[in-house]
Formats: C-alpha cells, sequence, structure tokens
C-alpha cells in the first residue's frame, strides 16, 4: 500500500495545473522577445513564461519585462502586439467560427501596443471594446496603436478604419488614417 501511495500523489499532482487553468484557449502567442508572463484571472494563480506558439487563454493578464514584445493571434484574426513594459489583459473572448461572430473585450493596463481587429470587429465593430486608462475605445474595421503613460495619458494613433474613445465625460472618434488623439486624465 505504501508503495502505490507516491504514485498516486504524483499522478494527483501531474493533473492540478491543467484543472487550475479551466479557461478556454482563445489564441496563440508569436514571435515572442524577451521575457513575457501570463497570469490567470484565477486568484493568487501562479504565472507561466510565454514562449512562441504556445496557447493564450481568456483571462490572461499578459506582462512584457523591459525587454518583452509579442504578437497574441486571437482565433478570429485579432492581432495584439504589445511592447516592452507593457500588460494587457484579455477580459473577455467569445467566438463562433460557424458564424463569423463575437466579442473581444480587452483592457490595456500600461506600455504600449498595436491591435489589427478580425473577423469580430469586421462583422460588428460593437462588439469589440478594449479598455484604456482614460476610457474604453470601440472599434471599427480598424489598425490602432496606443501608448499609456504614467498617470494615465493615453495616446492613440488610427492607421485605418474608425475608433472612439468613450470617457466618464466625452467621446472622441478618429476617422482619418493618421489621424491621432491625446487625452490626459483631468
Amino acid at each position: 500500500y505504501l508503495h502505490w501511495m507516491p504514485c498516486c500523489l504524483l499522478v494527483l499532482a501531474l493533473t492540478l495545473p491543467a484543472a487550475a487553468n479551466p479557461a478556454a484557449r482563445i489564441g496563440t502567442a508569436a514571435v515572442v522577445r524577451g521575457v513575457v508572463r501570463a497570469f490567470p484571472e484565477l486568484p493568487r494563480a501562479a504565472g507561466r513564461v510565454v514562449g512562441s506558439g504556445q496557447p493564450v487563454y481568456a483571462g490572461d493578464r499578459i506582462v512584457t519585462n523591459d525587454e518583452g514584445r509579442l504578437q497574441i493571434l486571437l482565433l478570429d484574426g485579432s492581432i495584439f502586439t504589445l511592447g516592452p513594459n507593457s500588460s494587457l489583459v484579455l477580459d473577455r473572448y467569445v467566438y463562433d467560427p460557424a458564424k463569423g461572430k463575437g466579442e473581444l473585450g480587452a483592457e490595456a493596463v500600461k506600455g504600449v501596443f498595436r491591435y489589427i481587429s478580425g473577423k469580430i470587429a469586421h462583422d460588428d465593430p460593437g462588439a469589440v471594446r478594449l479598455k484604456l486608462p482614460a476610457g474604453t475605445l470601440g472599434i471599427e474595421g480598424t489598425e490602432i496603436m496606443a501608448r499609456l503613460s504614467e498617470g494615465g495619458r493615453t495616446e492613440v494613433l488610427l492607421r485605418s478604419g474608425r475608433a472612439t474613445l468613450r470617457t466618464e465625460t466625452a467621446a472622441f472618434e478618429i476617422r482619418r488614417p493618421g489621424d491621432a488623439m491625446v487625452v490626459i486624465p483631468g
């Protein structure tokens, strides 16, 4: 009996990490440079180092170090590119490839990022919401670049499509490629 017990504990220990991450795979990390970590939304869950080709899950908070950067390729074709010292939370992601419809919610916490919309935004622009320190950015068939500075300053550059930033007191829209907005709290 005692000889068999360590094997049971080993099997149990090997199955715990899989049970600890019940979130659905929503995409893949690509072109990873430097150190990139993903922290699941589960309280006190340990983060994992992310390498090229590894899965990304709903609820992950992706964090890059001072030399870290990566692209995240989501199942609908949406792409996030994060630069050094950046953090992005993939709050909500639902996608039905048969219907080409879904919903994407993410929160850019700090740093720089680029977003290129996929099928979700092309089919229903209202289904994509990017939360920024300055407000919430609505996307419409868009490619944007953004920089989030200390103190909540938010800079957004439109590469294509249209984007609307909604704050508590106003809405700012950019429609022409090359246009940018800078929102300073207060």
